[in-house]
């Protein structure tokens, strides 16, 4: 996922060999910077242009993935892949890992608007687990 399309084509992400590789972004960004997207089909890598600016939303997203016939997804990504994902109660398990170090006020590990108790996302059966020095915090969507 890449709404502002600023891969680097070339990166080994793109090894087709490896994997079937497809990139979405924004039907803007796709315009934009139309050579890479010939590149990357060029290497073989589907390049997909989703309605939305440069920030993907999850339906146009998964509607997309449906079509490859992919039917289960990792969202692993920053607050605001993880925002659409959760806004639209797209996901049914939640694994959030916690690192054992504290760095200060860093980035807000999800762009949510701030919720109401009534409005929280309840996560039946959580379970915490020490990975190394990190915690995982894990559980299904109640």
């Amino acid at each position: 996922l890449d709404g502002r399309f600023v891969v680097n084509p070339r990166s080994k992400v793109f090894d087709v060999r490896k994997a079937p590789t497809a990139v979405l972004t924004s039907i803007r960004s796709l315009k934009k910077y139309r050579r890479k997207a010939v590149l990357l089909e060029k290497y073989g890598v589907q390049v997909f242009g989703l309605d939305g600016g440069p920030w993907l939303r999850a339906r146009p997203i998964l509607r997309t993935l449906a079509d490859l016939g992919i039917s289960s997804v990792l969202v692993e990504g920053g607050s605001r892949t993880i925002q659409t994902f959760l806004e639209d109660r797209f996901f049914a398990k939640v694994h959030c890992f916690i690192a054992g170090k504290i760095l200060g006020a860093g980035l807000p590990a999800f762009a949510l608007d701030p919720r109401r108790l009534s409005r929280a996302f309840i996560i039946a059966k959580p379970q915490v687990r020490l990975i190394g020095e990190d915690v995982l915090f894990e559980g299904n969507l109640a």
